[in-house]
């Protein structure tokens, strides 16, 4: 029988350890609480067992779960993940939820009180984060990291942001600087970004000048506070990488309502592809994702799971069409009076 005694015997730790981890009632080490909550997920161990689901009522629902911070990007694959999950008899709900801790935890409960079947949540989530939603969710449960064997989504990341770094300097630009976003901290694909991009400077003896990189969140009219300070000095970067096409795209609007013209006084290049970047002037040179690929990969893994099925076949090598790539538009160049770079425009 699996119960609490069981978790504590199998995770070598005290009843009230698990205790502890399981209700918060008192802090107890990230070890320890890491290694509770892995325990509870291979036992699928659950302290109510009433609240486990009867096979003959099923709702055929899926929840998928957002910060309430919704941007472009969330607009374009809500709609293709909610297509996928039809077509596989399922209904998906979309719940928004706070950026705190114990808000998804309520939330994880309010929709296992609804009977969901499954739950993907789009945002980041440290790996503590992610074993503790799923300690408590009590149905397949997954985040929006790629589901395809041997591939990390943050190194995929950090590769396409090297890219970055190579295409501005291809076109000769010395005076680079970048956009970054710092709220989730080590380990998330933002800050993977930020260091594959990083790094090509250096391997390409690029000088970082610590006055070209900026700190802002990605949403869009926080482009407009980096131009605020751009605008005041006369030693300004060359190029910006921007680590979301929002903010890039917030910039662009901002550079042109303060008389500074992209590409010729700066080059800007994003990150994710969305439309709206095509659809303003200049359009915008960005990192495109092939998220269709990924959303269809997360709703198939999900699916499985819920129906018990073989998920290897689903688990297939990656191949390169599936990976980001640099959609060369207007919005970079080289510097004045330099050559035009080895890219062409799309």
């Amino acid at each position: 029988m699996v119960d609490i005694k069981f978790i504590a015997q199998k995770a070598g730790v005290s009843i009230a350890t698990v205790s502890r981890v399981l209700n918060h009632s008192k802090p107890v080490s990230k070890k320890l609480e890491e290694k509770v909550l892995d325990t509870v997920i291979k036992y699928n161990y659950y302290p109510k067992s009433s609240d486990r689901f009867n096979a003959s009522k099923r709702t055929f629902m899926i929840s998928i779960l957002i910060e309430d911070h919704i941007n472009q990007f969330h607009s374009e694959i809500l709609p293709q993940i909610t297509q996928h999950i039809a077509q596989a008899g399922y209904q998906a709900l979309i719940n928004i939820v706070g950026t705190s801790m114990k808000q998804k935890e309520t939330a994880i409960h309010e929709l296992t009180a609804r009977r969901v079947e499954g739950i993907i949540a789009l945002f980041h989530l440290d790996e503590l984060s992610a074993k503790r939603l799923k300690s408590l969710s009590k149905v397949p449960f997954l985040h929006s990291e790629p589901l395809v064997k041997g591939v990390s989504y943050n190194q995929i990341n950090y590769d396409a942001s090297y890219k970055v770094g190579e295409y501005l300097i291809s076109l000769e630009h010395k005076k680079i600087g970048c956009v970054f976003f710092e709220y989730y901290g080590k380990n998330c694909y933002l800050d993977a970004r930020y260091d594959g991009f990083k790094q090509a400077l250096k391997d390409h003896n690029i000088n970082i000048n610590k006055n070209y990189f900026y700190k802002s969140d990605i949403r869009m009219h926080n482009g407009w506070n980096i131009v605020n300070e751009i605008s005041k000095t006369d030693d300004r970067p060359s190029a910006l990488f921007c680590v979301s096409d929002e903010l890039a795209i917030g910039m662009i609007s901002a550079l042109f309502q303060r008389g500074i013209t992209v590409p010729d006084e700066i080059s800007i290049i994003g990150y994710d592809g969305i439309p709206l970047g095509q659809q303003i002037k200049p359009r915008l040179t960005s990192v495109y994702q092939p998220f269709e690929f990924w959303i269809k990969r997360i709703a198939d893994v999900l699916i499985a799971e819920i129906e018990h099925e073989n998920l290897e076949p689903i688990r297939e090598e990656i191949i390169l069409e599936n990976l980001p790539y640099i959609r060369i538009c207007e919005s970079c160049t080289s510097p004045p009076g330099l050559g035009s770079g080895v890219y062409g425009h799309e």
